[in-house]
């Protein structure tokens, strides 16, 4: 089958807010609001598209894009709000957003990514994507943090590419969100940036540190400002804590220092490459990523 010759599909703007919502709110159980809509494409700090389909005045499909940049200064386009109707899957729908969000753009990225579930990462296979790899949660249970140093020959010392975040995009990821409120834990110059929310399946209080400013790149400073960081969380009654570390990296090796251990809650990092200078970026083990760069945490 394909796409309906009746089908719209352009760029979503204020007026459809509420659709947005109610298709998102359809399918998933981490509720989006009318306040993300217009903060995240309304609002953002990169330029961002939500290019969206219509079958009729129905919303049936929508594809986010952003326009990123690493701390080299590629610039990514990065995937977010994937979402197609049910009635509309095997249509070749998701291609014509995919195509149509990259177009408003030029096509003039260095690469294509987005941390997928695996419905979406099976979603950007077919369009010829690369699993560059599985990230899962690091989780801290409520008996805390214990002491423990860094291991050092444990870390990878090869290049890692990071998303660019300065202190004019963390104020807005962190001060501007309009449904999680963020709090910046200091520690020995560094800052951990963690939010408590109620789990939508569990109901239950957990924690998450989605990113850590380290200025001196010191492990020993990385580790403590993270210890310092889990137990203000528990303090504040968390059942658990959640973080990223990518394997071989400083943070991970912290983390596991003070008790945090691997989950099987996971995203899928998906990449296309666009130049073949950068065919080393569809393997997770050249990327360091933290929970702030989704749209999830």
């Amino acid at each position: 089958m394909t796409v309906s010759a009746n089908l719209q599909v352009r760029p979503a703007t204020a007026a459809d807010a509420c659709q947005f919502v109610d298709l998102m709110n359809m399918h998933y159980a981490r509720r989006k609001t009318p306040a993300y809509f217009h903060w995240q494409y309304m609002q953002p700090f990169e330029p961002t598209v939500l290019m969206c389909a219509f079958d009729g005045e129905q919303m049936c499909g929508m594809f986010g894009l952003k326009d990123r940049r690493l701390d080299n200064g590629l610039r990514v386009g990065q995937a977010i709000d994937m979402l197609i109707a049910p009635t509309w899957r095997r249509r070749g729908l998701f291609s014509t957003l995919a195509g149509q969000a990259i177009e408003f753009f030029d096509g003039s990225f260095d690469l294509l990514c987005v941390f997928a579930n695996p419905a979406g990462r099976d979603a950007v296979k077919s369009l010829g994507w690369r699993h560059a790899g599985t990230i899962r949660n690091l989780y801290l249970d409520g008996t805390g943090p214990v002491h423990g140093d860094v291991l050092a020959d444990r870390l990878e010392q090869h290049l890692r590419r990071r998303f660019e975040r300065t202190h004019e995009y963390r104020q807005w990821r962190f001060r501007k969100h309009p449904d999680y409120l963020y709090a910046a834990l200091e520690s020995e110059g560094s800052v951990a940036w963690a939010k408590i929310f109620i789990d939508p399946v569990t109901h239950r209080k957990y924690g998450d540190i989605v990113d850590i400013l380290n200025p001196s790149d010191s492990p020993g400073t990385l580790r403590n400002s993270l210890f310092s960081a889990c137990e203000e969380l528990l303090a504040q009654g968390v059942k658990g804590i959640t973080t990223w570390g990518m394997p071989g990296t400083v943070i991970r090796s912290a983390a596991e220092s003070i008790g945090f251990q691997e989950t099987n809650q996971e995203r899928h990092f998906c990449v296309k490459v666009l130049d073949p200078a950068l065919q080393h970026l569809t393997d997770l083990a050249h990327w360091d990523l933290v929970q702030a760069d989704t749209e999830i945490y």
